[in-house]
């Protein structure tokens, strides 16, 4: 097989699917490192085929959807800005969350970055929610832990067109689920502005439980709490 084939075989198997990343990695990482034997030009192709499946494993990475009746949890996507960005500048939205000020839209598109990021480190973290019946993305909610922050949280946000409508509830629920399940966490949290009493009705639905109160960026907060054994009493 020439290299040039290899290539072509290692891009068509990469973008089919997470498993065919995995395969195309190896594929391509199975090239010599040092062999110069069919001259330089053959060596500098194999090097740079190594690069491009290795990163592009990295890039690609695999963020898992879940379904409810109503809603897809999903990773973000590039345009979803537009809709994320009118979230994250509405001052109602934005009260209890941060530091209670709304984003632009260039610092949307950063903590946007900063979510599908936070999945590259972490192995875990918020999804884009998106109304089935629409398409419209209507939000993010799921887990949370950037570095210094207090415990595993989960957490939601929802446009204030989607509010009233038991979405935040649905989609938090299964990435609870989620947490205990396939992350194996023995509990979670929710920290909530005292205030935000729309967000502590989600909380008590989720079956958490007030814990205590911390400072979260200059401002008192909630701590909200489930226990693993707990949840499991609620599921069942």
């Amino acid at each position: 097989m020439s290299l040039r084939l290899a290539l072509a075989f290692c891009f068509r198997d990469a973008t089919a699917n997470p498993q065919g990343m995995k395969r195309s990695v190896m594929f391509a990482q199975a090239f010599p490192q040092g062999s110069n034997r069919n001259g330089y030009a053959d060596f500098a192709f194999c090097y740079i085929v190594r690069l491009i499946f290795t990163d592009l494993l990295i890039i690609l990475m695999h963020i898992p959807q879940l379904e409810t009746q109503r809603l897809l949890l999903r990773g973000f996507r590039e345009e979803d800005l537009d809709a994320y960005a009118e979230m994250c500048g509405n001052t109602d939205v934005m009260r209890y969350i941060g530091n209670g000020k709304p984003l632009s839209c260039e610092e949307s598109w950063r903590n946007m970055a900063m979510i599908v990021g936070h999945w590259q480190l972490r192995g875990y973290g918020m999804w884009a929610v998106e109304e089935r019946l629409t398409g419209e993305m209507i939000g993010r909610i799921g887990c949370w832990k950037p570095e210094g922050w207090i415990d595993f949280e989960i957490g939601w946000t929802l446009r204030q067109a989607f509010w009233g409508r038991g979405f935040a509830t649905e989609a938090a629920r299964v990435a609870m689920d989620y947490a205990f399940e396939k992350l194996q966490r023995s509990h979670v949290i929710s920290l909530i502005r005292p205030q935000n009493t729309a967000s502590i009705r989600v909380a008590q639905k989720l079956g958490e439980k007030l814990a205590g109160r911390t400072e979260l960026l200059g401002s008192e907060a909630l701590i909200y709490r489930i226990s693993r054994e707990d949840w499991l009493m609620n599921k069942n």
